[in-house]
């Protein structure tokens, strides 16, 4: 049997805002500063809404998932920089299911 552990739970009430806040706004500015990042998330059973949470809804700009807020605060943040670098900006995204990669 296999005994995981985890960080946090969000409720099913769990606003977009709060689950880019608490699972992917830290990793995206390590993104920045350390130019690599990796964000695990969702697991779990079918319905369960990982789907959701990570791409988002499209009716509604405030249901964005991880995937569309993680980019536009990547590039915010480049934006924003002073030193006016060039950036080179590779994301890669995959899904497992039934322990394959799709």
């Amino acid at each position: 049997r296999e005994v995981f552990s985890f960080d946090g739970v969000l409720g099913p009430g769990a606003s977009q805002d709060r689950v880019f806040d608490e699972v992917a706004a830290g990793p995206v500015c390590d993104a920045i500063e350390r130019f690599e990042s990796t964000i695990f998330i969702a697991y779990g059973s079918t319905g369960g809404g990982k789907t959701f949470a990570v791409t988002g809804g499209a009716k509604r700009f405030e249901d964005r998932g991880l995937i569309p807020r993680s980019v536009s605060a990547v590039f915010e943040a480049l934006a924003a920089r002073t030193d006016r670098a060039d950036f080179k900006v590779s994301v890669s995204f995959f899904e497992l299911y039934k322990d394959a990669a799709l």
